[in-house]
């Protein structure tokens, strides 16, 4: 449905009003919403005459209007939300709220799991201003993805990891066990390949925080070089968090290069031991509102 209209909406600005499209952006920006409403209340082309400038700016408008109404069918990003609000969130299921994030970071909230192949998670840790967030993406089939912030053209990304129980091998998820740890924590950075992995080492395990259902969280320090597709070797550090609540191990790995180390490390810090997962969410529960 939500297809359909926008390309109702392109085709009908491509025929009246000469080639001018909203962006297909805007479907997950309340900025790209406001951007395009303001649009339709600007000028239009001084080359052109006033009747054609009349009906592009009536299009525009009319488009911007139904871009918005399709918006609001639709669940928006969770970390668009104030503190206040994802702690109103938070309330609604009887969870513990966040505190407030450190100066240059926010709190994002995201779901995790929005359909029967995945148990759904509600996750949360407070990443940097200025990253972009990621959501899982779900179609008629199933879920793809996972949740994640970051500013990438730099190099640094924080990432939520969802592995299967068997991964435990029967064994006890401690700060102990640090040869378990170790295997998780690698596991989590190889998603895509462990032949771009080399030198990994596992700094530093400590036991961090207790859970709202009193499982133990625990902090990772580590380190490894990439192997990028170009032939180049990047040395990378990060920090992670790893519990184990409902029918998996979910981590959280932040990552930047050794380059970055000195000016990020008390928010990849921060990433980690700000980390927190729930599961036994219902899904229709929670709703976004870019508004509040």
């Amino acid at each position: 449905m939500r297809n359909c209209v926008a390309m109702c909406v392109a085709a009908t600005l491509a025929a009246c009003a000469q080639g001018f499209v909203v962006p297909c952006a805007v479907r997950h920006s309340a900025a790209a919403q406001r951007s395009a409403l303001q649009m339709s209340a600007q000028p239009g082309d001084v080359t052109a005459a006033p009747q054609q400038v009349s009906r592009r700016q009536a299009m525009v408008a009319a488009s911007a209007a139904i871009a918005a109404a399709v918006l609001m069918q639709e669940p928006q990003p969770a970390s668009a939300l104030g503190l206040k609000a994802v702690n109103a969130r938070l309330a609604d299921y009887g969870l513990p709220g966040v505190g407030k994030p450190p100066d240059g970071m926010k709190a994002l909230l995201e779901i995790y799991g929005r359909d029967q192949n995945r148990e759904t998670l509600l996750v949360t840790w407070n990443y940097p201003n200025g990253w972009i967030t990621q959501r899982p993406s779900l179609d008629t089939n199933s879920e793809d993805g996972t949740v994640a912030t970051g500013d990438y053209q730099k190099g640094d990304s924080a990432f939520l990891v969802v592995q299967p129980l068997d991964v435990l091998g029967g064994e006890k998820l401690s700060a102990t066990n640090k040869a378990l740890v170790e295997k998780l924590v690698l596991q989590s950075i190889t998603q895509k390949g462990a032949n771009q992995i080399q030198n990994f080492k596992l700094k530093k395990v400590t036991e961090g925080a207790t859970g709202a259902k009193g499982q133990q969280y625990i902090n990772v320090e580590f380190k490894y070089d990439l192997l990028t597709g170009a032939g180049f070797i990047v040395e990378r550090v990060g920090y992670g968090s790893l519990t184990q609540v409902g029918k998996g191990v979910q981590s959280v790995m932040a990552v930047t290069t050794a380059a970055r180390l000195k000016k990020l490390q008390p928010k990849l810090q921060e990433i980690a031991t700000s980390f927190r997962v729930y599961d036994g969410i219902l899904v229709d529960k929670l709703s976004y509102d870019n508004n509040e």
